[in-house]
């Protein structure tokens, strides 16, 4: 399961849409989220065409959405993040979110949270990515604001 920020800052390696094709078999999106991510894109097939996401994608509308408790945040996040919250919780799958307040309000509904640096960091746990390979993933990310410095320092000394 995947909200937008996620595919965006996996946009940012070079590599990016390459090696989560290695870790994950299946990345499940809400249309909306397609939609978001597809932007620039006058079809969302092109997009996934030429991030080569065709076979890992799948596109589900979540049955119901959820609610929350009004001060839990949920009015200010926007329609892709409320799908993707909403169908983690349908299919009870981790969810890839990065924006704090959809973390937050996803986590106060019990959906477990990661994001592409926690993605990048199991599969170098898991030896799909070497440490030299995951830490330029995370200078990378961190060079496009995709995560914050103490998040990359953390992760660079965690070896």
């Amino acid at each position: 399961m995947s909200d937008t920020g996620p595919l965006i800052s996996l946009e940012s390696p070079p590599t990016g849409f390459q090696w989560i094709r290695s870790v994950l078999d299946r990345l499940i999106i809400p249309p909306t989220v397609l939609d978001e991510a597809a932007h620039p894109y006058e079809e969302r097939q092109a997009f996934l065409e030429e991030a080569g996401l065709r076979r890992l994608i799948d596109v589900r509308r979540p049955e119901t959405r959820s609610k929350a408790d009004p001060g839990s945040g949920w009015h200010v996040l926007d329609e892709g993040e409320q799908e993707a919250i909403s169908l983690a919780r349908e299919l009870e799958y981790p969810l890839l979110i990065e924006e704090t307040a959809g973390r937050r309000v996803a986590k106060s509904l019990r959906c477990e949270v990661s994001g592409i640096a926690g993605l990048i960091d199991r599969a170098r746990q898991d030896d799909f990515l070497s440490f030299a390979e995951a830490t330029e993933m995370w200078r990378i990310l961190l060079k496009k604001n995709r995560i914050s410095e103490s998040l990359y320092q953390s992760l660079v000394q965690d070896d």
